[in-house]
């Protein structure tokens, strides 16, 4: 089975997944499902109250320590100084990614699987519980886990070797945010999009599985990066597009969404991805899109979306105020200033860029 397995998460599962220690998880789950087995059986509906009990805390297993472990899988490397031994390995930025996401949270895995019998004895005795509704907490929980390890991937990827502890938490954040956005949907809420009436559960959990899939790209930009390996240009223009037409589908009630979470992407990029005077030195070198600094690429698709939203003629419904119909250039012209700010900052070599723009963002909101 290890050999069908991306090398990387086959060296997981040979240094995480030992005998004693899975045995040890076992044990665990035996003692903490027969707990809570015996507690529920006091209740009105036992076998519903356990499958709840045993969905919750596999929840927190998978999406909080879970993520908490994927984003201490490159950020920790490259602590101890072993992540550059990387690039002597024949693996790609892809099997990579795959052998971090599939290796690194085994054990948080292994864990909810082990509780896995339980929650099953807690739908057998209940007469509320169908396989419909196991089947959609599963579906929902499962494109949750995608979100949450991809974007703690994509931390773990973008962080340098001071912010190790620092990852693991910021991973543990994440998880947890996505635990309650998961947590908090029940079946039957419908949501309009583009004019049609969408199940919450299946909207969030489509959502879900759709920006891990783009953290997901994010990361093995940057473990590709590492990797020597030539990239693409187009994934933050194309991510932002995605951001718009998104946004859009909620029609006229989000206002600021729109317009606001697309510049606040590129301006992260631009923070995470450093263009000091080498990017433009081989830019004016050598003039393509690949060797054009990240963020230029999503400053014009940001500024190509404003203006679009603009001239479509996009209004926002909110009664009681107005002109809030120019807000897409506003705040194209408040983010233009920024981005070029951090990069004066960047070229005139000041000591702390990031500590200047969130400085000065707040001043212009």
């Amino acid at each position: 089975m290890i050999a069908a397995l991306p090398p990387e998460a086959g060296r997981y599962l040979m240094i995480e997944a030992r005998p004693a220690r899975l045995g040890l998880i076992a044990a665990t789950s035996v003692i903490v499902g027969a707990s809570f087995y015996q507690a529920c059986s006091l209740l009105g509906d036992p076998g519903g109250s356990l499958y709840r009990a045993m969905l919750w805390i596999q929840s927190l297993l998978i999406l909080a320590y879970g993520a908490s472990r994927v984003a201490t899988s490159i950020s920790s490397e490259r602590a101890e100084g072993t992540w550059e031994l990387q690039r002597l390995t024949p693996q790609s930025s892809a099997e990579l990614m795959l052998g971090k996401l599939l290796g690194a949270p085994v054990t948080a895995l292994f864990a909810a699987a082990a509780l896995l019998p339980w929650a099953l004895v807690g739908v057998l005795k209940s007469a509320e519980l169908g396989l419909a509704r196991v089947g959609y907490d599963y579906f929902l929980l499962a494109c949750g886990t995608v979100l949450a390890f991809s974007a703690a991937l994509m931390v773990s990827a973008f962080a340098d070797k001071r912010t190790g502890g620092s990852a693991a938490v910021a991973g543990g954040f994440v998880g947890f945010f996505v635990w309650k956005l998961v947590a908090l949907n029940e079946p039957g809420r419908p949501i309009e999009f583009y004019g049609a009436s969408i199940d919450a559960g299946h909207f969030v959990a489509l959502s879900c599985a759709a920006l891990g899939l783009w953290a997901a790209a994010a990361a093995k930009w940057r473990i590709a990066r590492d990797l020597l390996e030539p990239s693409g240009w187009g994934r933050l223009p194309a991510f932002i597009v995605f951001l718009y037409a998104y946004q859009l589908g909620f029609g006229a009630r989000t206002p600021y969404a729109y317009s606001f979470l697309p510049w606040i992407a590129c301006l992260s990029a631009a923070v995470v991805n450093p263009a000091p005077r080498e990017s433009w030195r081989m830019f004016y070198a050598r003039p393509a899109p690949e060797t054009l600094p990240v963020w230029v690429a999503g400053w014009v698709a940001c500024l190509a979306g404003a203006l679009t939203v603009f001239f479509l003629g996009v209004r926002p419904d909110v009664p009681g105020l107005i002109g809030l119909e120019r807000l897409p250039l506003l705040f194209a012209a408040f983010f233009t200033r920024d981005l070029f700010f951090l990069q004066w900052c960047r070229l005139t070599n000041s000591r702390r860029p990031e500590a200047s723009i969130v400085a000065t963002v707040p001043s212009g909101r």
